[in-house]
């Protein structure tokens, strides 16, 4: 079992490395899925409930753009984010591909390049009891 911060940190570190990605800024989208990834298995007391929070909100968020004539969204997910927490509902997202932007006044979490116009997807508070009953 890993125990100290350490070695997670040793752990996260070599996952990266592995895996061809640089600590720090992502270079790409996958690259921050990746990050994201590895943070969960390093880092989180809960990664199941991380890796499920993601299935969930990518199930939510395909769904909305199906029958959309856009590309990619914007996401509000303060209500979700009330529910479970800033840190798993924000390395949910990084995990599906949204990220943050920086906005006018607060970041803005979205899968689009810039520029790209989007779908404004907002995540209700009890998407993953929902989610759950599928």
């Amino acid at each position: 079992m890993i125990e100290t911060k350490a070695q997670r940190s040793a752990l996260h570190v070599a996952m990266l490395t592995a895996l061809g990605v640089t600590h720090g800024a992502p270079q790409t989208a996958s690259d921050g899925r990746i990050q994201a990834f590895c943070e969960v298995v390093c880092w989180s007391e809960h990664p199941g409930e991380i890796l499920e929070s993601a299935r969930a909100i990518d199930g939510f968020v395909a769904a909305a753009i199906f029958h959309s004539d856009r590309e990619f969204v914007e996401v509000d997910a303060d209500d979700l984010r009330g529910e479970l927490g800033a840190e798993t509902v924000n390395l949910a997202l990084r995990l599906c591909g949204i990220c943050p932007r920086s906005g006018y006044s607060a970041a803005i979490w979205t899968d689009a390049p810039t520029c790209e116009p989007t779908l404004k997807v907002q995540l209700p508070a009890n998407l993953l009891d929902e989610w759950r009953k599928l």
